[in-house]
This record gives C-alpha cells, sequence and structure tokens, in this order.
C-alpha cells in the first residue's frame, strides 16, 4: 500500500552570499553602530567655542598668593563694622585676603586634597557608577565624563551668575522688605516708610541678625559693591569694608563684568555637575551626546535657580551636602526628561538589562562614590563640624551597606547577596546624611538602617 503523503527530499536554500568575505562585509554594515553625526559633531564644537570665548573674555584666575589683609582706612572703624555673614558658601578656612580671622579656621582637610577627592567622585566614581547596561556599558561611562565636563565649565559662570542675581534681588529688598512692618519695629530698626536705612558702622549689640533683617544687611553690601565698582576711591578710603563686600557678595574684584577661577569656584562648579550626572543615570542608553548638551544648560540652569531659591531666599537649611537640592532635584529632573525620551515598553527591552561585566563595572564606580561620600559632604561643613559631619557620613554609609544588603538577601528568597541592590543601598547612607551630618549628633547608623533596608527591598 502506497504512502498517501509521501516525504520529500530536503532542498537547503541556496546561500545567500557567495563567500565569507560578503557575509561579514554585510554583517558590518547592517550591525554598524550609528555613531555621532557630523552635524551634531559641529554644534558640540559649537557650543565648546562659545564657552571658550565666554572664559576668555570674563572669566579671571584669582591671584596668588593671596594679599594681606588691608589696614584700616580714613573711614573704616574696625570695632563698628556689620560683620553680617555671607549669603554664598565658602569651605572652611576660605577669604580673599591672607591673615584674616576666617583665613586662620581650623580645617579639616586643605582646599587642594578635598579638591581632587571631589573631583574623583565627579569625574571617574559616577560615570563608572553608570555603567551598567550591557548594551552601553562602555558608551555609558565615556557619555557622562563628556557630560561632566560640559557642565563644570558652564557650572563655573551659571554658580556665580546667580551670586550677582541674588545682589540685585537683596539691593530691591531694601526699598520693599517682604516681611510685615509696624510703626513700632520702623522706629526699633531704624527704618523709614519701608526702606531699610543701611549702617554699616555699628555697636555689635544693636545688631539684629533674624534671617529677615541678615538679608537687609547683606543687600547693604551690595550696594556697596555697587558703589565701590563705580567709584574706586571709595575702596581706598573704607578697604576694611570693600574687604567684606567682596565676602559677603561672593566677588573676588570689584569688574562690574568678570568671574573668577579658583579651585573653590571649580568645585562649586562640580556640586552642580552632580545633579546633572543624576539626571544623566536615569537617561542612560536613551539619548545622543548632542541631546546631553542641551541637557547639560537646562539641569545646571535649573540646579542654579533652584539652589537660589531654596537656599538664598527662602533659607532653607540643606545641610553640606545637599540632599534635596543636589540629589532629589537631580533625581526628580532626570525622571521628568525620561518621561518624554523613553519609547514605550522601553523597560522590556532587553538591553535595559545589565551582564556580568557591566555590573561589575558599575559596583566599582560605586565602591568608589562609597569612599570619597565623606569628603563630598564635609567640604562645605563649618570647621567646628567637619569632623563630625565626615564621621557621621561615614558611620551611616557602614549601615546603609549591611542594613541594604541583609533586606535584599531576605526579601529576594534566596538568601543571596543582589549585586544590583549593593549598587543602591551602599551609598544611600550618604545622599541621606547630606541634609542633616553637620546636625546629627548620634544615631547615624540607625538612621541609615532604615534607609539601606528601603534600598534593599525591591520587587521582582
Amino acid at each position: 500500500m502506497q504512502k498517501s503523503h509521501e516525504l520529500q527530499e530536503y532542498i537547503p536554500p541556496p546561500p545567500a552570499f557567495t563567500d565569507l568575505k560578503s557575509a561579514k562585509k554585510y554583517q558590518a554594515h547592517e550591525h554598524k553602530p550609528s555613531g555621532i553625526k557630523t552635524h551634531e559633531t559641529l554644534l558640540m564644537l559649537l557650543v565648546q567655542t562659545g564657552l571658550l570665548i565666554a572664559y576668555g573674555l570674563f572669566v579671571f584666575q584669582e591671584k596668588v598668593p593671596k594679599q594681606p589683609v588691608p589696614q584700616p582706612g580714613p573711614g573704616d572703624n574696625a570695632l563698628l563694622m556689620d560683620l553680617v555673614q555671607p549669603f554664598k558658601r565658602y569651605p572652611p578656612g576660605f577669604d580673599n585676603y591672607f591673615g584674616s580671622a576666617a583665613y586662620k579656621e581650623q580645617k579639616t582637610q586643605e582646599h587642594y586634597s578635598s579638591f581632587m577627592q571631589i573631583s574623583i567622585f565627579t569625574f571617574l566614581s559616577m560615570p563608572w557608577s553608570f555603567a551598567f547596561l550591557r548594551k552601553f556599558s562602555y558608551s555609558s561611562s565615556t557619555f557622562a565624563l563628556f557630560t561632566a565636563c560640559v557642565s563644570i565649565q558652564f557650572g563655573i559662570i551659571c554658580m556665580q551668575l546667580v551670586d550677582r542675581i541674588h545682589c540685585m534681588f537683596l539691593v530691591a529688598l531694601l526699598e520693599t522688605p517682604n516681611f510685615a512692618v509696624t510703626p513700632e519695629i520702623l522706629s526699633e530698626l531704624n527704618m523709614t516708610d519701608v526702606q531699610y536705612t543701611c549702617q554699616l558702622f555699628r555697636p555689635f549689640d544693636e545688631v539684629e541678625d533674624g534671617f529677615g533683617m541678615r538679608q537687609l544687611r547683606q543687600g547693604c553690601y551690595c550696594r556697596l559693591w555697587n558703589d565701590m565698582s563705580q567709584n574706586s576711591s571709595l575702596i581706598q578710603n573704607e578697604p576694611l569694608l570693600a574687604a567684606h563686600a567682596l565676602l559677603v557678595t561672593g566677588h573676588r574684584d570689584f569688574r562690574p563684568l568678570s568671574f573668577s577661577l579658583d579651585m573653590i569656584d571649580i568645585v562649586d562648579a562640580m556640586f552642580s555637575t552632580v545633579p546633572t550626572l543624576i539626571s544623566f543615570g536615569v537617561l542612560v542608553g536613551k539619548m545622543a551626546p548632542v541631546q546631553n548638551v542641551v541637557l547639560v544648560f537646562l539641569n545646571v540652569a535649573a540646579y542654579a535657580f533652584n539652589y537660589w531659591l531654596c537656599i538664598y531666599v527662602v533659607g532653607a537649611v540643606d545641610g553640606t551636602g545637599g540632599s534635596t537640592t543636589t540629589h532629589t532635584f537631580g533625581a526628580f529632573f532626570g525622571a521628568a526628561c525620561t518621561a518624554i525620551a523613553s519609547p514605550k515598553d522601553a523597560y522590556r527591552n532587553p538591553d535595559c538589562k545589565g551582564r556580568y561585566q557591566s555590573e561589575i563595572f558599575s559596583l566599582f564606580g560605586t565602591l568608589l562614590i562609597w569612599a570619597y561620600y565623606p569628603s563630598y559632604n564635609s567640604f562645605y561643613a563649618p570647621p567646628t563640624a567637619q569632623q563630625a559631619v565626615a564621621i557621621n557620613t561615614y558611620l551611616a554609609l557602614l549601615g546603609s551597606s549591611i542594613a541594604g544588603l541583609l533586606a535584599s538577601a531576605i526579601f529576594t528568597g534566596h538568601l543571596k547577596l543582589n549585586i544590583f541592590d549593593a549598587q543602591r543601598s551602599s551609598i544611600a547612607g550618604g545622599v541621606a546624611m547630606g541634609s542633616v551630618a553637620n546636625l546629627v549628633k548620634g544615631g547615624a547608623v540607625q538612621v541609615e538602617h532604615c534607609g539601606g533596608c528601603g534600598d534593599g527591598v525591591r520587587g521582582e
């Protein structure tokens, strides 16, 4: 009996390529990375050229060594001078003049040592920590370094612009204070109508140091700087007032349109670069380098405005590491950008997962962040609290690392340590203590055990 369906002989299809060389050529052409387009390269070169021109025209390096503290002039009265606290933040031991009281402050670390440690934190640790995706491991680290280099150049200028804008705000505040004024308060504060009368020389026991009054006193020095920048004879007549006016206003000289460049200004720009890199970490693999340049300018400008509003205008206390103005802002800014840049169902893409080599590379960057976090948090701490900030940050990092890894092992159900949780929970302590490290006198480990557990518990 014949079979109804005879088996037909299998005939393989003809080869797509005549030889191996043609096949390799096709493979290289079809899977060639898109890379950076020519017009994108030209645009980034144009941006860098603009920054170089701005630096050449308006940025001046601070003179080294610093000038000695000026002697009192004919118009100075050193015993009655209003030494109002500057609105600009400075590290311990910083002053425009050598030998001043601020310059003699106790410093746990010299500025250059901290400068190098924060540089490693910004340019080495954070870019490496973004190398967790299997497809974009190398490019993420490179693009993060490129983003940081552009960001810090813009940040040096932008953060000093914030000081200039705040001075304009304070001078306007002298005419219309933003708090309730009654006739009794007017007489007590030596004010006529609602305009504050500047008294740069007054007995110390008559100084009102509430936040609103401190802003008015700072505004007096901003107005004085404006006057001295237009009339240099005032500087010669009142050199001590001129020196304190520079310190209060954040200027290094009396040139109307100039920006200074020293290690302190670069570190200030590094602090503005950190939120940009945090936002970049949310957008890894989703944006081209030229889009990162746009991200840099938007992020640094938004960070500067947020910092000015929260710290300068409102007077909020965000510690020394800036957990709110830096880390929280960078995370939310990045989340808003990724909501626009991410395609639908992007989380299902296999390229959004890691692999063994990329995760190890990223963990190494995270460990460097862990090691240099105490230096980052303690740089702007007051001289008497700098050691306490570093120790509290160190204890918090220990607590969050242990608690996070243990919580990860328990809640994943396998009793195994997870490298992804190690990357997040190990530095949670440094982030959280950035706002309170100089305020917490104890319990840093207990606080960060809670933070580490929260990072260690994740959904599958």
